[in-house]
């Protein structure tokens, strides 16, 4: 059975519950800093077990290949 509650974070927070398992599904602005405060404030107030990020295949690109970039060592 699920069930889905008006969120108190607003309409860019989405609470249901499935079966004994709490969801919290957040939209977010990845540029955003409101919706990066958002997200913090709902992990703090919430203390989720698990926090799982969802990445497009661009997002993820874009992300992993600048930590590859970072980890070189170009100073020698």
């Amino acid at each position: 059975m699920e069930e889905v509650v008006e969120s108190k974070y607003g309409t860019d927070v989405v609470q249901l519950t499935i079966g004994d398992k709490e969801f919290c599904l957040i939209g977010t602005a990845h540029i955003s800093k409101e919706s990066a405060e958002l997200v913090r404030n709902v992990i703090e107030n919430e203390k989720p077990d698990t926090v799982c990020v969802e990445l497009d295949p661009k997002r993820y690109k874009a992300l992993s290949e600048k930590k590859k970039w970072d980890a070189l060592d170009l100073k020698n």
